[in-house]
């Protein structure tokens, strides 16, 4: 299935309500981080700073990266913006039964 490109620019009208999410859906733990150190450096270079908007993600002082971190969050916050996408009839008769 393709997924259409989303425009998200990183200004704090988007960022602020990404932060949010992205901070809500780690802390309900329904985001695992499978150990990439890229991935960890990245969040380990991060911080949350207050804007007048409310959290936003930000770099340290440090020239490390955070593009990474920012992209999850960008991308968490435009598949929870999708509507969910409807199973046939067919793939459901093939799916297992969950417990």
């Amino acid at each position: 299935m393709a997924c259409p490109m989303v425009e998200h620019p990183q200004d704090n009208s988007k960022m602020v309500p990404a932060t949010q999410l992205f901070h809500e859906v780690i802390a309900d733990r329904r985001l695992r981080h499978g150990g990439d150190p890229t991935a960890r450096s990245h969040a380990l270079a991060a911080v949350v700073g207050e804007t007048e908007m409310g959290i936003r993600l930000r770099k340290t002082a440090s020239r490390d990266r955070i593009d990474a971190l920012i992209a999850l969050a960008m991308a968490v916050s435009v598949a929870d913006a999708m509507p969910e996408r409807a199973v046939s009839v067919y793939e459901r008769r093939f799916l297992p039964e969950v417990a």
